[in-house]
């Protein structure tokens, strides 16, 4: 061996040794990757652009439950965890203050979607080493539609933290720490209704986990007392203010109301384009086909261009698991993937209603990333 390889061994030797020391404090790396998405965040901050769409109704509410104290009256806003949670920060400034408040808006759901490199952290630790679960941790918060998503101010970065904490809690083994998944996962329904979903298989979860223990009937009422409890506050005080509670409603007397009259018995929805009084084809099979069509269209265009190369790979090795945490983020992930297929058969085409499945694409990569480096002698490297 000649003098500059072993000199070049001996400096890879030194920097692994150096990495192995940081990799033992996980904490460094994480306030690193979180400055660095803040960042990059702030420096592509929208501040000559007004908040549009959706963010406006978000922004509106919020305003005038700040200035009333109360929930407006007959203002059906769908989804009011978010504008209720900024009406509490904007009690804080002056009304008229309309740019700053736009400001603060935004600048709420970015620290949120900075804050969730944190439990994505903690989720990927429950499938890998530390230092493999700071790089999914990365991954999410330097995703390119997550940074997009957070500057418009909209629902998805605080309906994320929290579905993603819940999801965390809940993979947990302690009984006492899973009942509190169900607080946060209630918390999570009341920033986006389709959170609600999830409880189903929670629960079925639940009670495969701990079905032998004697008193697994009263956890699981428990477990649903927990949840209920904690969006009775809210749904109390929409439906005095509207006529509807706002979170069970939209699922079952929106959507399966829609496909029900729209679709199955194809009563026209004139103000649709593709299920109107125009359409001709079998409503069924265009509902069908354009959620099937859609959603593996926009899943292959979420994979782009961070999880690409690391799915396939990540997809054997998580099944090869084949244990109850596997079996938990595979069916959190088909339960997510309703709303998505309900939206694209609809033919809604945005590919935040896939956001959802981001935390399970990085613990994927992760184990795909382990994967890899095991075959290499400088893993830390």
């Amino acid at each position: 061996m000649t003098k500059n390889s072993k000199q070049r061994i001996s400096r890879l030797e030194i920097v692994d040794r150096k990495i192995s020391i940081i990799t033992k404090s996980p904490i460094l790396f994480l306030i690193g990757i979180g400055i660095i998405g803040l960042i990059i965040r702030l420096y592509y901050f929208p501040f000559d652009l007004p908040i549009t769409h959706d963010s406006i109704d978000y922004f509106s509410y919020a305003v005038v439950t700040s200035q009333q104290g109360h929930l407006p009256v007959d203002w059906g806003l769908t989804n009011n965890g978010w504008p209720i949670f900024l009406s509490f920060f904007f009690s804080i400034f002056e009304p008229q203050k309309f740019l700053e408040l736009t400001y603060l808006q935004r600048f709420l759901s970015i620290i949120i979607s900075v804050l969730t490199i944190i439990p994505v952290y903690f989720l990927c630790s429950r499938f890998v080493k530390k230092q493999f679960a700071v790089i999914g941790a990365a991954l999410f918060v330097l995703e390119p539609r997550i940074i997009i998503n957070s500057l418009l101010g909209i629902t998805e970065p605080a309906y994320l933290l929290l579905g993603i904490i819940s999801l965390f809690l809940f993979l947990s083994k302690r009984p006492t720490v899973i009942l509190i998944s169900f607080f946060t996962l209630a918390l999570c329904s009341t920033i986006r209704y389709e959170g609600f979903l999830l409880l189903f298989p929670f629960l079925i979860i639940f009670f495969i986990r701990f079905r032998k223990d004697e008193r697994i009937i009263q956890k699981i009422f428990l477990a649903i007392g927990i949840f209920f409890i904690t969006i009775a506050p809210i749904v109390f005080a929409t439906y005095e203010a509207t006529g509807e509670e706002g979170i069970i409603t939209p699922i079952f007397g929106g959507g399966m109301a829609y496909l029900l009259t729209h679709v199955i018995q194809g009563i026209p929805d004139y103000d649709d384009v593709i299920y109107g009084e125009n359409s001709k084809e079998d409503r069924v099979l265009t509902f069908v086909s354009l959620g099937i069509i859609n959603t593996i269209k926009y899943f292959g265009w979420i994979l782009i261009p961070t999880f690409l190369l690391f799915i396939p790979i990540g997809v054997i090795l998580l099944f090869q698991k084949r244990d109850y945490k596997t079996f938990t983020i595979i069916l959190f992930g088909i339960t997510m993937l309703i709303p998505a297929f309900y939206a694209y058969g609809r033919g809604i085409e945005e590919t935040r209603y896939l956001y959802m499945i981001f935390p399970i694409l990085c613990i994927i990569s992760s184990l795909t990333i382990k994967k890899i480096s095991e075959k290499f002698k400088k893993e830390n490297l």
